[in-house]
């Protein structure tokens, strides 16, 4: 007979990193947070690699062109799979830099030519 268990959440403001990487089934971390994160090669964001990265409101990593401290975090986090989730990932529009806006959102996914 398979046993139920319930889903644990946390955010990451509550918790330590050896919670992160032991206790808790899903993490939510604001985008902000990742940003203050990125370059501190103690955060532990950095230090657990995670089953499923869900980015929501992706298109926010396509809002501009340049290199973002959000989105070389949310590249650099290791993760078996990642999700963007997103209501509007490209402008109205797929001429000129409409489709530009994709690119982050490739980049955070590790799809090729755009990712690792």
């Amino acid at each position: 007979r398979p046993q139920h268990r319930h889903t644990s959440l946390a955010s990451f403001h509550d918790v330590s990193d050896l919670e992160l990487a032991t206790a808790w089934d899903i993490v939510l971390i604001p985008v902000s947070r990742m940003s203050s994160e990125f370059g501190n090669p103690g955060s532990p964001l950095m230090h657990v690699h995670w089953q499923r990265i869900i980015l929501d409101e992706g298109h926010q990593l396509g809002a501009t062109s340049t290199i973002t401290a959000k989105l070389s975090m949310a590249c650099a986090l290791r993760a078996h799979s990642r999700w963007v989730m997103t209501g509007t990932p490209t402008p109205a529009t797929l001429k000129g830099p409409g489709v530009g806006h994709l690119q982050p959102l490739m980049a955070f996914l590790h799809q090729l030519p755009f990712g690792r």
